[in-house]
Formats: C-alpha cells, structure tokens, sequence
C-alpha cells in the first residue's frame, strides 16, 4: 500500500516538474527569454504555447534545428518567431529536445 502510494507522488510530482526546461536548463532559459520578449509586446494574445524545440551538436555548440508548436495558434506563431533555426549555442550538458511552457 504505502509502494503504491509513494510510486503514484513520485510520477506525479515528475510530470509536473516537467513541463518546461528552463529551469534546470541554460539553453531553455536563454530561448524563453528571447520568446518572452516577443509575447509580452503582444498584449491582445491568450491561452498557452508549447514549444518543442530540437537541438543539433557538433562538438561544444547546439544548434536550433526545428521548432514544432501545441496550443493557442496566434502565441504560438507569435512564440516560434522569436526563435531562430540556426542559432547556436555554447553548452554543458547536452539535450536534443527542449521543452517549453509559454504564458504571457
């Protein structure tokens, strides 16, 4: 009984730490706040955005290779413009998938 109770916190308490990287991560924090800067010039949009953001490594830089989108259609046109494919970045710890919560 309490196996099953503690398995049941920890798989809840895992998703919803989860739900966004820029937390834990210096790349995601970067992005968020370049998207952040975008969506907070838009005062008419609502709702939510998640992005998924892909990274490419080659050697000590990531670089953006796509971005795909969930959520309001008009934050998140509004979100993936302020993300350039392309751009690079130096890391630590490497991470092909970057997931991030935008709510203005």
């Amino acid at each position: 009984m309490r196996l099953s109770i503690l398995i049941s916190l920890l798989l809840f308490h895992a998703s919803s730490v989860a739900m966004d990287d820029s937390e834990r991560n210096p790349i995601a924090k970067k992005l968020k706040h370049s998207v952040m800067k975008k969506v907070t010039k838009a005062h008419d949009v609502e709702g939510f955005c998640d992005l998924f953001i892909t990274m490419k490594h080659k050697g000590k830089t990531a670089v953006v290779k796509s971005v795909r989108t969930n959520g309001n259609h008009q934050l998140c046109k509004l979100s993936k413009s302020g993300i350039k494919i392309g751009r690079k970045f130096r890391y630590d710890s490497p991470a092909n998938l970057i997931r991030l919560h935008i709510r203005p």
